[in-house]
């Protein structure tokens, strides 16, 4: 039954439904300063409403669905509802995910709302493939300054909580607070490190952001400290950060460099690791600190969802899997749809070989054993993540937005690619290391740039077989890996070098993604070698085939083309494609050399890499490297 909050003993800066519990009464607040989530108190301010952003993230129907007129109104910074209509928060960045925070029926939970106006509130939870269930519904009257309380009930199975309101006046919702009081709640500082190469633009944007979040968000302002890790770049400051200038190792040095600096700071009891180009709402940081504060397992982790920059409404990777190859979880999953918010909130506990991606990444460092792998860039995150027992979980709304792997693809990224899967197969107990699995991996690894005319890639995937296969002590032997960049550069030709490109749009065509892959067309392109013998040239298309920067040409759309252009539509720049039988055959007897010795080196390789024995990764083997 709907009951109407009453305004018994109101304090100037709050006022209480009737339906709250008497036992679990909310957090008592003082005049004017806001929610008291300190020490003292006991709550912890979990999560707040988070607003579209164009710097960001403005798909509203990630942050709210309206019903017969509701949605977002920007210039008062509030989402409405006018009388009659139904504003729902059952959102990807405005669920409160119970679930990922541990809560339980010990636990009390409030509900703090402001704005103006009348309505039916109602809190659901909802779970995986079942109904909703009503936690609590109450008219209330929103008063501008007056923030009012609602105390939930005890919270059992926890899962995603959303919120509807019916407006029966105009309604504006300028807040929406979830309070938290637990006694298992721990100390938490978080230890962030942003690792930068010449990106100071993005570096500034992103420690701006953080640092106004920090100077309005003064509960937690003390619990992070950040550090920018520059290698070797252009970034001298950064708004409330501490830079370090460092030695160019990538990522993996970066990163390690961070980890060992606030490794120094005895009140830092988890390590944040953050891409410089990433874009995120600072909102993040407020659920990862609630999220680890109440997290009953001590080795629980908070990884980021990673969206696409380009699909801002869309999972790239919600963490992956390492099963011979990287296996992203729910990948292109849309997130406008509550059903699939749902889905995303789904717990992975225990998955194997599960791993987090280093865009956003926050980890107890009680729990770090092993330090990264100097791989220099792409799968320091893989190594790090199967190396360390951490208890990997994901929170709606804590996410970044980057540009996708698929998008950033070259003969070096093949390189680095190619080397760090062998690696992971060949360290971390768990996984095969039989020869038929490593030859599934590398040959679908190879195949895919040689059979699409990108033979300078398809060269730089034997060449990281041949180096994996110098062992460990190769990776000290040019660290900073200048000599093997300058290599890959040189035997990757076109696809190494993209330019600005002039073509005739007479002359080119798109090719559908489903090209030749009947199964008539399968058999001939593997008789075939996907065209490089056999098959004459009358046969062939004339036009060029034309394919997106975002995509890449794949073996079955350059089938029975002569020339390929691959080109970002915005910018020109891209490369050209050629049929070239003679470099196919070449790269092909290359590699089976190559494999060959893989697999007579496997024993001795399985041991000098093995995880907990390989010497690269100790902190003395850091401290050299870095010259600290």
């Amino acid at each position: 039954m709907d009951a109407t909050p009453t305004a018994a003993t109101p304090s100037p800066e709050r006022e209480t439904s009737t339906e709250e519990v008497p036992a679990r009464t909310g957090p008592q607040t003082g005049p004017q300063t806001g929610p008291q989530t300190g020490p003292e108190t006991g709550w912890i301010l979990a999560q707040r409403l988070v607003f579209p952003d164009p710097a960001v993230n403005s798909r509203i129907r990630l942050f709210c669905h309206g019903v017969r007129g509701a949605g977002h109104d920007a210039g008062r910074k509030a989402y409405f509802a006018r009388p009659g209509g139904r504003l729902k928060l059952d959102s990807y960045f405005n669920c409160f995910h119970a679930s990922a925070m541990d809560i339980g029926p010990d636990d009390a939970v409030v509900l703090r709302l402001e704005g103006e106006g009348e309505a039916l509130v109602k809190v659901q939870m909802a779970r995986p493939l079942r109904s909703d269930e009503t936690l609590l519904s109450s008219v209330v009257t929103l008063k501008l300054g007056r923030p009012l309380d609602l105390t939930l009930p005890p919270v059992r199975d926890a899962g995603v909580i959303h919120l509807r309101f019916n407006a029966r006046t105009r309604l504006n919702l300028t807040r929406t607070d979830w309070l938290v009081q637990a006694p298992r709640a721990r100390h938490v500082k978080i230890g962030a490190v942003i690792t930068t190469f010449k990106r100071n633009d993005a570096v500034q944007a992103s420690t701006a952001r953080l640092a106004e979040y920090m100077a309005e968000n003064e509960d937690i302002a003390d619990r992070l400290s950040l550090l920018v890790v520059d290698n070797g770049g252009d970034t001298d400051a950064a708004p409330g950060a501490r830079v370090i200038k460092n030695r160019n190792l990538g990522g993996a040095g970066g990163f390690t460099r961070g980890l060992l600096e606030h490794r120094e700071d005895p009140d830092v009891t988890h390590v944040l690791f953050m891409d410089d180009d990433a874009e995120f709402f600072p909102e993040n940081l407020r659920r990862t600190l609630a999220t680890l504060r109440l997290a009953r397992a001590k080795n629980a982790a908070v990884a980021g969802t990673m969206i696409p920059a380009s699909k801002r409404w869309q999972v790239w990777e919600n963490t992956a899997i390492f099963d011979k190859l990287c296996r992203p979880i729910l990948q292109g999953l849309n997130l406008r749809k509550f059903e699939n918010v749902l889905e995303l909130a789904r717990p992975l506990t225990g998955v194997q070989g599960r791993y987090a991606g280093w865009w956003y990444f926050c980890f107890p460092l009680s729990h770090v054993k092993r330090l990264a792998f100097p791989f220099f860039v792409r799968g320091d995150d893989v190594w790090f993540s199967l190396a360390n027992d951490f208890d990997i979980r994901t929170v709606l709304g804590v996410c970044s937005h980057q540009d996708d792997f698929v998008s950033k693809r070259s003969p070096l990224t093949a390189y680095l690619d190619a080397r760090y899967h062998i690696i992971q197969m060949l360290a971390h107990d768990g996984l095969p290391t039989d020869e038929a699995t490593f030859k599934d991996q590398l040959t679908f690894l190879y195949r895919q740039w040689n059979e699409s005319y990108h033979y300078g890639s398809a060269a730089a995937v034997i060449e990281a077989i041949e180096d994996v296969c110098k062992g460990p002590a190769f990776f000290d032997e040019d660290p900073e890996m200048s000599a093997k960049r300058a290599r890959i550069k040189e035997i990757g030709g076109e696809e190494a070098n993209l330019r600005k490109l002039k073509w005739r749009r007479a002359g080119n065509t798109g090719v559908a993604p489903a090209k030749h892959t009947s199964k008539p067309f399968q058999i001939l392109r593997h008789l075939t070698c996907n065209g490089h013998r056999w098959i004459p040239r009358r046969y062939f298309y004339a036009k060029t085939g034309r394919f997106d920067m975002d995509t890449r040409a794949r073996p079955n759309q350059v089938f029975l083309r002569e020339t390929c252009l691959v080109v970002d539509a915005q910018s020109g720049v891209g490369y050209r494609l050629k049929r070239d039988p003679k470099r196919f055959f070449e790269n092909r007897r290359r590699f089976d050399t190559a494999f060959k010795q893989l697999v007579a080196k496997l024993p001795e390789l399985r041991k000098a890499y093995k995880a907990d024995k390989v010497p690269q990764i100790t902190e003395e083997a850091w401290r050299k490297r870095l010259g600290i």
